[in-house]
């Protein structure tokens, strides 16, 4: 709750100490174009209308990403007012070199506001830190009747290749467009969600997507996530000598940066030991262990660049008595190794309907949990069990997630329940 309060009152604060705008500075001719759109009938709820959303992507042969993203916004009633909020979210890897955004009121001079003007602030999510950053601009004349816009420019060097067009939007969309640039030998697949399927214009290695008239996701109680149900465009892309889009270059980057933080330290083996003493079937070891990790090592997150990723080592786990999801099930992997039982990291997702199963993306997830292997010898007849998934090669898997307090192994949380992972091997 402090933290909601807190966030609340930065985002009060940063709206009311943004810098001054520059009224008789005209906005761009792009911005202008869009603000002539024709727009349609919408109901009187409606409070604004996304005249264009676009984006264009420009890959660099040694995988440097460059991305320029525009958008103008029609502000209906009184309600839109906080469409006239322009923010970028940005880190240590995705640097942001321009920033800009401008009004045009129903009457009067256009003002623009530039990128010394806007507020930077770091976001909450949970997290004991992050190195993410949020810059917002607090757009002036943001009233019905006026049009509002800004555009940035971000560089990154992806550690995987794709990208994610969500073109539908809270409210309508008059039109969204899509570009991306890329080097000589180079190629892209493209995946289509809760969409048809459409075909790029081609001009020599650029390719452009638009589409028009997207109407509003409508807001139901019990919904689902909006990312689960939102129109949107998925996209690899890769050179000719690079591994392709596909699950098993997912799993495989994955795999590679958890696996090896799974080292066993002495005072690990000596713990180890001592919870499992006079256990001996393997789910009485598991159940030892488990306990130890949802009781004794506390939920914080510290992710910083490739830490977002890759997991700290068992060892400064055990040791600090901390760490995020990824950490947690790190160190319970290695912890039942030591006791003879293996297991496998899982990529999760906590939002149901989020991964898709045709587009293989590392930004579909966002938790880590594991498979627990359970030998074919252990008798669970009398177990009240429900997590098993019989693998064709791994026999029994019981996925647990050692994040998660009170959730007893053999269950699990209902935010992964009917969901779908990634296994890691």
């Amino acid at each position: 709750m402090r933290k909601k309060l807190l966030a609340s009152s930065l985002l009060f604060l940063a709206f009311s100490l943004c810098g001054a705008a520059f009224a008789g500075a005209s906005a761009p001719d792009w911005m202008h174009e869009a603000a002539r759109t024709q727009l349609g009938t919408y109901p009187k709820e409606t409070s604004g209308v996304v005249l264009l959303d676009e984006q264009i992507t420009t890959v660099s042969p040694n995988g440097e990403v460059h991305i320029l993203h525009r958008r103008v916004v029609k502000i209906l009633s009184t309600s839109g007012r906080d469409l006239g909020v322009a923010s970028a979210y940005y880190d240590n890897d995705t640097k942001i070199s321009h920033f800009k955004a401008w009004s045009i009121p129903a009457q009067g001079a256009d003002y623009e506001v530039k990128d010394k003007e806007a507020i930077e602030m770091s976001p909450f999510d949970g997290e004991l830190y992050r190195d993410d950053r949020l810059r917002m601009i607090r757009i002036p004349q943001a009233e019905p009747g006026s049009v509002v816009g800004y555009e940035y420019e971000q560089k990154s060097r992806p550690y995987l290749q794709e990208d994610i067009w969500s073109f539908q939007k809270d409210i309508p969309v008059k039109k969204a467009r899509y570009s991306i640039e890329l080097p000589a030998g180079w190629d892209y697949q493209a995946y289509w969600i809760n969409h048809a399927k459409q075909e790029p214009t081609a001009t020599g290695t650029r390719y452009t997507w638009e589409v028009n008239d997207v109407p509003a996701i409508k807001p139901e109680r019990g919904m689902p996530a909006t990312r689960a149900v939102a129109q949107k465009m998925g996209l690899t892309f890769f050179s000719s000598a690079g591994p392709h889009g596909s699950w098993q270059n997912v799993g495989k980057w994955n795999y590679q940066l958890s696996f090896p933080q799974r080292q066993a330290s002495t005072a690990i083996q000596q713990k180890v030991k001592e919870l499992i003493a006079g256990k001996t079937t393997a789910m009485e070891k598991i159940r030892a262990l488990a306990t130890f990790m949802q009781r004794d090592i506390r939920y914080v997150a510290i992710e910083i660049g490739i830490g977002g990723s890759r997991p700290h080592s068992a060892v400064d786990v055990f040791a600090n008595r901390y760490g995020d999801c990824k950490d947690k099930a790190t160190l319970l992997a290695t912890m039942l190794h030591e006791a003879g039982i293996e297991s496998y990291g899982v990529l999760a997702q906590t939002n149901r309907g989020v991964v898709d199963s045709d587009f293989p993306a590392d930004s579909s997830f966002n938790h880590f949990i594991l498979a627990i292997a359970i030998p074919d010898s252990e008798d669970l007849s009398h177990e009240k069990i429900y997590s098993i998934v019989k693998h064709p090669k791994l026999g029994r898997l019981m996925v647990f997630d050692p994040t998660d307090q009170f959730t007893p192994v053999g269950y699990l949380p209902e935010y992964t329940q009917g969901n779908q992972g990634l296994l890691l091997t």
